[in-house]
């Protein structure tokens, strides 16, 4: 599934990238979303070449969330793979990530992706486990919650086209405001934490079948802006609050506080960051034993991982490619090559 606005300059590799995949038993939806640019042309050319092409267009611009929506109603089959159009998708993705979908107890299965402007050369994101396999859910729903470095976007991921379906109608009404369908960030971590939570386990594979593509206009350029990460807290905390765990719910909030304020470089109280998630104090709010867990657990570790990142990177000469979610597997990696020793 392939939605679609102005990307004339990388429509046809992203198209061309599922059509080339060894599983040939497929079909590509592509939902046109009002384009203003040669991006509606060059999907025609495109269909009319390829019978397993299939090409919509909305009369008018609906916004990121609701024409994923619309490309998971025009599609058929039983799994889905929202595919968006300037990232790429390798030729063995399919192959290599439905084998773990036939167990009806796996919910989804997401792999390393490249992060960067060509495959091959770029950085390694979400090298999440050292082997190809099941892993609990519950492991990858705390590390979404509590870690980030679980991937967002369900451009990483292989789902059942039912929960894409349901979970993406279903995110919006849980009062996480509106703007998130304009947006599309918020809703992606939802599809992603909800259908987790309907299963036993997630499917995770190391290896690298994708590429995101790193330029101005991209939704992973955007999605890093600070601004607009507010939303993924948002999001974390409507999540949670299904649980009904207040437990779980007060060493969130301290993790969130303590976290954003450090993104952010700007201090904030817990009362303002209350207004802000839209949620009453009562019995939320945070402890001593929270807030000692939510600083140690959440902002010390992170503080190590980028401290030894960052001296790893200037020693071999990068010190600016610090990418957003550094993978473990990569972070061991360099430390190694760099002579650093884990501890």
């Amino acid at each position: 599934m392939v939605p679609v606005f102005n990307r004339e300059s990388y429509i046809e590799e992203c198209v061309r990238s599922a059509l080339a995949q060894s599983v040939t038993d497929l079909e590509v939806v592509i939902c046109d979303n009002a384009s203003t640019d040669r991006s509606f042309e060059i999907c025609t050319r495109i269909a009319q070449e390829d019978k397993r092409v299939r090409l919509f267009r909305n009369e008018s611009n609906i916004g990121p969330l609701n024409n994923w929506i619309r490309c998971s109603k025009e599609a058929n089959g039983i799994y889905g793979k929202l595919l968006f159009s300037d990232d790429l998708m390798y030729v063995d993705y399919l192959a290599t990530t439905i084998q773990f979908m036939k167990s009806e107890d796996v919910g989804a299965v997401f792999s390393a992706v490249e992060y960067g402007t060509q495959a091959g050369c770029a950085e390694v994101w979400y090298a999440w486990t050292r082997d190809a396999g099941v892993v609990a859910s519950s492991e990858f729903v705390h590390d979404a919650l509590f870690l980030g470095n679980v991937p967002y976007s369900p451009g990483a991921y292989l789902f059942r086209l039912a929960d894409i379906r349901r979970f993406l109608v279903a995110f919006p009404s849980y009062k996480v405001g509106e703007q998130y369908a304009s947006q599309g960030m918020g809703p992606d971590l939802g599809l992603c934490l909800l259908t987790a939570s309907a299963y036993q386990y997630i499917a995770h594979v190391p290896k690298p079948l994708g590429l995101f593509r790193k330029h101005d206009g991209s939704f992973t350029e955007s999605s890093l802006k600070q601004t607009r990460l507010w939303n993924y807290n948002r999001v974390r905390k409507a999540i949670i609050d299904q649980t009904g765990d207040k437990k779980q719910m007060r060493r969130w909030i301290a993790w969130s506080w303590l976290t954003s304020m450090a993104a952010s470089g700007r201090a904030m109280s817990l009362s303002t960051y209350f207004k802000f998630i839209d949620i009453e104090k009562g019995d939320f709010r945070p402890r001593f034993q929270d807030l000692f867990w939510g600083g140690t657990f959440g902002m010390w570790p992170a503080f190590v991982r980028y401290c030894r990142r960052f001296r790893a990177l200037r020693q071999v000469g990068l010190r600016n490619s610090v990418p957003m979610h550094p993978s473990r597997n990569e972070v061991q990696k360099r430390d190694e090559v760099s002579g650093i020793v884990s501890s």
